[in-house]
C-alpha cells in the first residue's frame, strides 16, 4: 500500500508528542553527548587565546560535525541532533544542559576575576541570595531578522556577510573575528543541511514524506527556501541551532501570518499545495515545539503592522490559527496584536479559544506599543513595525535586548521599614534611610521609600554597565549577528554595539503588593495612629504575631490596589512616574538606553518566599502580587474596577511589557452575547490605554475536582506568567492560589 502523505496528523499525533522521549539516534552517525561535550571543550582549550568568536564557531563546527542523529519518519520536520543533555524535569519543561554553555561559562568566570568585578561583589551576592534582584547576563530574547533568513537562506546570508566584510576599509582584529565567526558557523551550517539530508535519504525508501524532508534540506544548503515547506524546514533547523547550540535564546518565530505568506500564495495558486495541505504542514511544525517542550514555551504572534500602519491579518494568519486553536496547543505561545483597525471577527475568534480553554494567547495594545517605542526616540515607521520579543514585550526590528534586571519592589518596602537591613538575614541591602522612630511623618517615610529605590536601582543599573559591554565576550552570537544587517554593517556583535538598537530592560516586579503596602502604612500609621512605625515593623518581623487583629482590619480595608481606591491609585501613578523617571531613556553599557517593565511573571512567587511579612496583610514567604494584577482577593469591584484603576497609569510608560491577568467565570462568557462581553473588555481596556491582556476561563469547583483528581484533568491549561502549564503539573501552593482567585471571582459574583 502507498503511504498516505497527507491527512496523517491525527493518526500520529500521539507519536509525534513522545518523540523527544527517547530519540532513536542511530549509533554510527555520531558521538554520545558526553563524548561531543568534551571533544568540543578540548578544542576550544586547545585554541586558548584566540578570539572568542572564533573558538566558539570551531566549537560550533565540531559539534555539527559530530553529534549524533536520529529521524522521526512521521513527522515533517523530523530531524533530531544530540545536542542537549536532560538534567531535571520542572512544572514547566526539561532544565537541558548545553555544551556551549560549559564554555561561556569558563568566560564568564574569567572575565569576573578581572574586568567585571562588581557583578560578584559582595553587595552584589547577597542583594542576589536576599532576594532584593536578580541580574545577571540575558541572551534570552532575541528577535533574528526572520525576513532577511527566509528571503536569503543561508548561503546568502554567508554572502551577504562576506559582503559587507569586504565592504571594510580596514578591518581591526575585534571585527576580523567577528566576521571569522560568522563565516565559520554559517560553513559549518550549510555542511549540517547537507550531512541531515544524507541521514534523512537514510529513511526515505518507501517515505514520500522523508524524500521531500531530504530534498528540502539539499536545496537549503545551496539557496533560499523557494515554497512554504522549505521556509518552515529552514526556520526549524535554524532555531534548533541557535536555541539549543549557539545559546542565544530565539524568543519569537515572528508574525507567522506574513512571514510565509508570500509561499503560500504562491504554492496555491501555483497548484503546488492546497490549503488544507498547508494548514497540515503547520499543525506538524507547531506540534514539534509542542513535543520539544524544553524549559519554557516558543512565542509567535499575529496582527502586526506594516510601515504605513496596515493591520496586517492575512488569510494564512486565519489558517495557521485554526491550526493552532484546533491542536489544543500551549507550545507555542501566542501573542496577538490588536490595534483599532484590527478586525472583530479575528478577535473574536481568538478570544472564543481563549474562552474553549486554549488561554496560552496574550493580547497586546499595538497602540500602546507604538506610543511606548516613540518615548525611545525610535520614529514613527520603526515604531510601527515593532516586533514581539518574548513573553509579552515588544522591539523594534533589530533591536538586540536583553532583560537582565529584575526587582523585589515590596522588599524595598521591607528596608524602608528596616533602615536598609533585611531583617530576615541582616544584611545591609539599601542605604541608612533612617530608623522607624525617625520617619514621624509619610512624607518622610515615602521620601525614605524613595531613597531605597533610587540608591537600589541605580546600583543594578551600574552593575549591569559594567557587565554587559562583556556579553559578546561571555558568547558570542554569530549566526544571529549575522541576521542584523546592522551588525554586519559595523562588523560588532549584535548583543555588543552591533543592533540598530541595544536596549537593556529593567523589570520592577509586584506593583499591587508594593501600593498596598504604602497605603497600609499611610493609613494606619500616620492618619488614624492606629500603631507606631516601629511597633509595625516590629510586629512584621514577628510575622503579624501579636497584631492578628490589625492585620484583618488591614486586609479588610478597602483601600487597595485595582478597587477604585482614591489612595491607592494615588500612590500607584506616583510610584510609576518614579520608576519611569530612575529607568526610561537611561544610558545602558552598549551605547542603548533602559526600558521599563512592570512585570513579575513567576518572580511573585520567588521574591515572596524571601522577603518577610508586609504591611499588607501578607505574611512572611507568601507570594506577591503579579504582574499588574491586584492582589489575590483584593480587586473587590471585578475586573471592571481594575482596568478603570490600572489605566489610571501611563502604559506606555512602560516600554517593555506591563501585563495584567484576569480570570473569568464561565457563566459570564457563554454564548454570543459573553464573546461580546470579551471583546468590549478588551477593546475597553486597550482604549484606555492598557498595555496587555490575558487570562483563565474557569470555576472553583473544576479547579478543586482537578486537585483532588489529577489523572481526569491531564490537559487542563492554566496560564501562570508568560507561559502556560497543565494545572496538575503545579505544586500545591500554586493550585491553591489559582484556586483562591477563582473562589473570589465567585465571591464577588454573588454580592
Amino acid at each position: 500500500m502507498a503511504e498516505l502523505l497527507w491527512h496523517t496528523f491525527a493518526r500520529d499525533r500521539a507519536e509525534l508528542d513522545r518523540q523527544y522521549e527517547a530519540p532513536a539516534y542511530r549509533e554510527a552517525s555520531g558521538l554520545v553527548y558526553d563524548d561531543l561535550e568534551k571533544g568540543a571543550l578540548a578544542l576550544a582549550e586547545g585554541l586558548a587565546g584566540e578570539p572568542h568568536p572564533v573558538v566558539k564557531a570551531r566549537a560550533f563546527a565540531f559539534i555539527l560535525a559530530n553529534a549524533r542523529l536520529a529521524v522521526n519518519p512521521l513527522d515533517w520536520f523530523g530531524f533530531h541532533f544530540d545536542v542537549v543533555k536532560v538534567v531535571g524535569k520542572a512544572d514547566i519543561g526539561w532544565h537541558v544542559r548545553m555544551i556551549l554553555g560549559r564554555l561561556s561559562g569558563k568566560w564568564i568566570n574569567e572575565l569576573c576575576q578581572g574586568s567585571v568585578q562588581p557583578y560578584v561583589s559582595e553587595r552584589a551576592r547577597q542583594g542576589r541570595d536576599d532576594g532584593l534582584f536578580v541580574m545577571y547576563p540575558d541572551y534570552a530574547h532575541s528577535s533574528p531578522n526572520w525576513d532577511d533568513l527566509l528571503a536569503l537562506g543561508l548561503p546568502g546570508l554567508l554572502a551577504r556577510t562576506r559582503h559587507f566584510r569586504c565592504e571594510q576599509t580596514e578591518l581591526t582584529p575585534a571585527q576580523t573575528a567577528f566576521y571569522d565567526g560568522i563565516e565559520i558557523s554559517y560553513e559549518a551550517m550549510i555542511g549540517f543541511a547537507e550531512r541531515l539530508a544524507a541521514e534523512v535519504s537514510l529513511h526515505a525508501a518507501g517515505s514520500a514524506k522523508m524524500q521531500r524532508l531530504a530534498d528540502a534540506l539539499r536545496r537549503l544548503a545551496v539557496a533560499a527556501p523557494v515554497n512554504t515547506y522549505e521556509a518552515l524546514v529552514l526556520a526549524m533547523f535554524y532555531w534548533k541551532l541557535q536555541e539549543n547550540v549557539e545559546m542565544a535564546r530565539v524568543r519569537t518565530l515572528g508574525d507567522m501570518g506574513v512571514l510565509y505568506n508570500g509561499f503560500y500564495q504562491r504554492d496555491v495558486a501555483s497548484g503546488a499545495a492546497t490549503r488544507e495541505q498547508i494548514k497540515e504542514l503547520f499543525k506538524y511544525f507547531l506540534n514539534h515545539f509542542a513535543a520539544m517542550h524544553v524549559l519554557y514555551q516558543q512565542p509567535m504572534y499575529f496582527g502586526s503592522m506594516d510601515a504605513a500602519g496596515k493591520v496586517q491579518i492575512t488569510e494564512l494568519s486565519r489558517l495557521i490559527f485554526d491550526a493552532y486553536d484546533e491542536c489544543g496547543l500551549y507550545d507555542p505561545k501566542l501573542q496577538v496584536c490588536i490595534a483599532e483597525a484590527t478586525p472583530d471577527a479575528f478577535i473574536k475568534r481568538v478570544l472564543e479559544a481563549i474562552r474553549g480553554g486554549n488561554s496560552s494567547i496574550s493580547l497586546i495594545n499595538s497602540e500602546n506599543a507604538i506610543a511606548s517605542l516613540l518615548k525611545c526616540g525610535m520614529s514613527l515607521e520603526d515604531a510601527r513595525t515593532f516586533v514581539m520579543t518574548g513573553c509579552w514585550d515588544y522591539a523594534v526590528r533589530n533591536e538586540a535586548k536583553t532583560i537582565p534586571l529584575r526587582l523585589n519592589l515590596p522588599k524595598v518596602v521591607e528596608l524602608t521599614l528596616n533602615n536598609g537591613v533585611d531583617p530576615l538575614t541582616g544584611h545591609r541591602l539599601g542605604p541608612a534611610t533612617g530608623e522607624a522612630e525617625s520617619l514621624v511623618s509619610f512624607e518622610a517615610f515615602y521620601v525614605a521609600f524613595k531613597r531605597q529605590l533610587a540608591d537600589i536601582t541605580q546600583y543594578m543599573m551600574a552593575i549591569a554597565n559594567c557587565f554587559e559591554p562583556f556579553l559578546h565576550e561571555f558568547n558570542p552570537t554569530s549566526l544571529y549577528s549575522a541576521t542584523i544587517a546592522e551588525s554586519l554593517l559595523r562588523g560588532v556583535d549584535a548583543y555588543a554595539f552591533g543592533a540598530k538598537v541595544c536596549s537593556t530592560v529593567f523589570n520592577v516586579s509586584c506593583l499591587a503588593t508594593t501600593v498596598d503596602s504604602l497605603a497600609a502604612v499611610k493609613k494606619y500609621v500616620y492618619d488614624r495612629s492606629d500603631i507606631s512605625l516601629p511597633a509595625l515593623a516590629a510586629a512584621l518581623r514577628q510575622d503579624w504575631q501579636g497584631a492578628e487583629e490589625l492585620r484583618e482590619r488591614i486586609r479588610a480595608d478597602r483601600d487597595k490596589y485595582g478597587s477604585g481606591s482614591a489612595l491607592a491609585d494615588e500612590l500607584m501613578v506616583d510610584l510609576t512616574d518614579y520608576t519611569t523617571s530612575l529607568i526610561n531613556n537611561q544610558p545602558n553599557g552598549r551605547g542603548g538606553f533602559y526600558k521599563q517593565g512592570q512585570i513579575s511573571i513567576d518572580f511573585n512567587v520567588k521574591f515572596g518566599a524571601k522577603t518577610g511579612a508586609t504591611p499588607d496583610g501578607r505574611r512572611c514567604g507568601e507570594p506577591h502580587s503579579k504582574n499588574l494584577s491586584a492582589t489575590v482577593g483584593m480587586d473587590r469591584q471585578g475586573l471592571t474596577g481594575l482596568i478603570n484603576s490600572v489605566t489610571k497609569m501611563d502604559m506606555s510608560n512602560f516600554n517593555h511589557a506591563g501585563m495584567l491577568d484576569f480570570i473569568m467565570h464561565p457563566s459570564a462568557v457563554q454564548g454570543d452575547d459573553g464573546l461580546e462581553i470579551m471583546l468590549a473588555l478588551v477593546r475597553t481596556y486597550f482604549r484606555k490605554g492598557g498595555h496587555s491582556i490575558q487570562g483563565n476561563v474557569f470555576d472553583a469547583r473544576l479547579l478543586r475536582d482537578a486537585q483532588a483528581h489529577p489523572d481526569r484533568y491531564a490537559t487542563l491549561q492554566v496560564r501562570v506568567c508568560g507561559w502556560n502549564v497543565y494545572f496538575v503539573n503545579l505544586s500545591r501552593k500554586e493550585q491553591d492560589l489559582f484556586i483562591a482567585q477563582a473562589e473570589h471571582l465567585e465571591k464577588m459574583g454573588a454580592h
